[in-house]
């Protein structure tokens, strides 16, 4: 199955709306200070997380009967791997223009 159809045909919708209200927790309580709704939006993104690798795993155990933990792996670092990728090489350029040097007094 090619990996296109794979994700949409395991999408669901309706977790967007959740995913977005721990999001906005998440910023809400950095921006405000206030830890307990960060770690609110935390727990949230952790169950989600939970629940989506979990049914993945499930998913893949009906349909071939085994899990294959070293492949899962392998999806999940081609997934997350690129965007952090990215993320470093800009933080290295951009580095210079927003970091406060430290005060050694």
């Amino acid at each position: 199955m090619a990996a296109d159809a794979f994700y949409k045909k395991n999408y669901l919708q309706g977790l967007d709306g959740v995913r977005a209200l721990a999001a906005l927790f998440v910023v809400v309580g950095h921006c405000l200070e206030i830890v307990p709704r960060c770690i609110f939006g935390v727990d949230v993104f952790f169950v989600l997380s939970g629940f989506l690798i979990t049914r993945l795993l499930l998913q893949e155990h009906a349909e071939t009967g085994q899990i294959s933990l070293k492949y899962f792996y392998i999806r999940r670092a081609f997934r997350i791997l690129p965007p952090v990728l990215i993320l470093l090489l800009l933080d290295g350029l951009l580095r210079p223009f927003y970091a406060v040097p430290p005060n050694f007094n």
